[in-house]
């Protein structure tokens, strides 16, 4: 269990810090789809992620004590597909 997090701008940072904004988050995947962009996929068993949530976890990812300076960061909720076990929303 995580109590801190020191690094700035990791990918586990991302998702240390993502998770912590609420309880109904109870997965998250952060990728870079490129260099200098990072995605921020959550996911709720409990329910859909509303809108204020995603603004919640992009305010908190956003921080200059979280955030990497250069990087370019999105928050999305994952959705379930038919074809695929998620896609990215955004």
């Amino acid at each position: 269990m995580f109590f801190g997090h020191s690094t700035v701008g990791s990918i586990e940072g991302y998702k240390f810090h993502a998770k912590s904004v609420d309880s109904l988050i109870d997965g998250v995947h952060a990728f870079s789809p490129k260099i200098g962009f990072i995605t921020i996929v959550i996911t709720s068993s409990i329910g859909a992620i509303s809108n204020e949530l995603l603004l919640r976890v992009g305010e908190t990812v956003s921080n200059k004590k979280v955030r990497q300076l250069t990087d370019n960061v999105s928050v999305v909720r994952a959705v379930k597909n038919q074809r695929l076990f998620f896609h990215l929303n955004y």
